[in-house]
């Protein structure tokens, strides 16, 4: 098992240790562990956010689906969209996807030669066509006032026009991978007008093939689908709102809901049918649409409201992995989303800075940093407060020499000499400091060596941390004996005194030997202001 992307290894030994802890408290045993550490794994890649500058750019599909928007004021959606997608051009039908029409058009772009009527579309004035700006650039959205229209296009373009079952609490529908032969048109248009090659069918084949079928993101499409219906149907009646109230409500939630599934998909790299995406994408959509997050009506959506009791036809039952998991384990799921629920409730509820424009977005990506076990752990306030406030870091790297030991000395000094809430423990990390970069020249460089020593210095709440890395020889100090400081000073072994003193100095020191470099740590807390 292993904990988001990015962690260095000795924090991912403690978040597993962590996560196996909270599953047995919450009844997980033998088999049950393995199985929940599987689904419950954190796939959110964060390092691909790194630089991001947000709001990102649209993604190559908005210049046609502007095109389709506008298009739509003349022709109405249906008609627009049934122009570009071969899906729209059959009807949803048992054993539809197997017929030789329906894979030449939907692989090939080969339009059938008589189109029949396409799926049957009640109410084709009540679907509407949006572009919605979020910071994940602009989103189309195709907004379905008709539940069964809801369903049609969402067996249409998700699941083949086959006849899936579409549960009562699905509201939305990513639809993403889509083959846009209307988009590989106009790029074929592009290509004979630039090469002067029209009609030269060899030429076109080769630059599909090996130039546009490699690039996705130039043929295939991603859009979302939204009912106007209640929210994970929950009736307005249960919540004490005027029916049209919450269907208004409802559709902005699920707006918001999805465009955060969007934003995880496109910044962090992944979208699952998952229950801590749900946690999150819900998170979004309450805090953006009410101003805070309301658990209770979190767990009601999930069908959680009376736990441990557990509501057919809540939302929850629709994200039980493939294959599902075992009864146990959708037991002990159900206990993991009430707590992280609760959990996130009490801290949103003593966050002024949720608050704040932008709050939502900070939240979503704290979110994304940790596990279900973890929002479901007693230290949950803490573990996403360090997450919505990631540590400042300095980093400076010296030669092993004298020369250098005096440099990372300064530079240490200097930096913590900027702050005021550092001047109680100034002289503590220059000390100690002094003491290990030392034992790295004397001992570690022989010396004395050009080979790097790098000092990175983490700023945490109410904590500094200083990591001491160099490319000598495997050496722990913490496994030597800690000196008999009561002997005589002659008669004490060469050694081991230096460290004795960082470990008085500090609250916390380790050691770990990673990528062929040994790295020290040592750390304290910040008195209180």
């Amino acid at each position: 098992m292993s904990s988001p992307p990015g962690r260095p290894e000795a924090v991912a030994n403690d978040v597993l240790a962590l996560r196996r802890a909270t599953l047995l408290e919450n009844g997980a045993e033998g088999t049950v562990v393995d199985e929940l550490l599987a689904y419950n794994e954190n796939r959110f890649d964060r390092a691909q956010a790194a630089g991001l500058v947000l709001p990102l750019e649209d993604e190559p599909h908005l210049a046609a689906w502007t095109g389709y928007a506008e298009e739509t004021a003349s022709l109405g959606v249906v008609a627009s969209l049934r122009k570009r997608f071969v899906q729209l051009l059959f009807p949803v039908a048992e054993g539809v996807s197997k017929t030789e029409a329906y894979r030449a058009a939907t692989r090939k772009g080969q339009r059938p030669a008589a189109p029949g009527p396409g799926p049957d579309i009640r109410d084709p004035e009540g679907i509407e066509l949006v572009l919605h700006p979020t910071v994940a650039g602009r989103i189309p959205l195709l907004v379905i006032r008709d539940r069964t229209d809801f369903v049609t296009l969402v067996r249409v373009f998700s699941a083949r026009n086959e006849p899936i079952p579409v549960p009562d609490s699905m509201g939305a529908c990513i639809v993403t991978g889509l083959n846009n032969w209307d988009r590989v048109a106009r790029y074929r248009a592009e290509f004979e007008e630039r090469s002067g090659l029209r009609g030269d069918e060899a030429a076109w084949l080769e630059e599909f093939r090996q130039r546009l079928v490699p690039q996705r993101p130039l043929y295939q499409d991603r859009f979302i689908l939204l009912s106007r219906g209640p929210y994970s149907a929950v009736p307005a009646s249960t919540i004490g709102r005027p029916e049209a109230e919450w269907l208004r409500l409802s559709l902005d939630i699920r707006r918001e809901h999805e465009c955060t599934h969007y934003f995880t998909c496109r910044v962090f790299g992944s979208m699952r049918n998952n229950l801590l995406d749900e946690v999150i994408a819900d998170f979004a959509g309450l805090l953006r649409v009410f101003g805070a997050y309301d658990g209770d009506l979190a767990l009601r959506f999930f069908g959680l409201e009376g736990h441990p009791r557990f509501r057919e036809g809540g939302r929850l039952e629709s994200y039980l992995g493939d294959p599902p998991l075992s009864a146990p384990a959708v037991g002990v799921l159900r206990s993991l989303v009430f707590k992280a629920v609760r959990n996130i409730e009490n801290f949103a509820d003593g966050h002024e800075a949720l608050q704040e424009p932008g709050a939502a977005g900070r939240m979503v990506a704290a979110l994304t940093a940790v596990t279900l076990e973890e929002l479901a752990a007693s230290d949950m306030a803490g573990r996403l407060d360090a997450a919505l406030n990631p540590p400042e870091k300095y980093r400076v790297s010296v030669p092993g020499t004298d020369a250098g030991i005096r440099r990372a000395l300064v530079g240490l000094e200097r930096l913590l000499a900027r702050e005021p809430a550092f001047e109680a423990v100034r002289a503590d990390f220059g000390v100690a400091l002094d003491e290990i970069v030392s034992n790295v020249v004397k001992y570690g460089y022989g010396g004395g060596s050009e080979s790097p020593i790098i000092i990175e210095v983490f700023v945490r709440p109410g904590r500094l941390e200083v990591e001491v890395i160099d490319e000598g020889e495997p050496f722990n100090p913490l496994e030597r004996d800690a000196p008999d400081t009561a002997q005589a000073l002659d008669d004490r072994p060469i050694g081991g005194l230096g460290i004795h003193i960082v470990k008085e100095l500090m609250d916390d020191v380790s050691y770990r030997r990673q990528d062929g470099r040994n790295h020290l740590s040592f750390a304290k807390r910040l008195p209180p202001r």
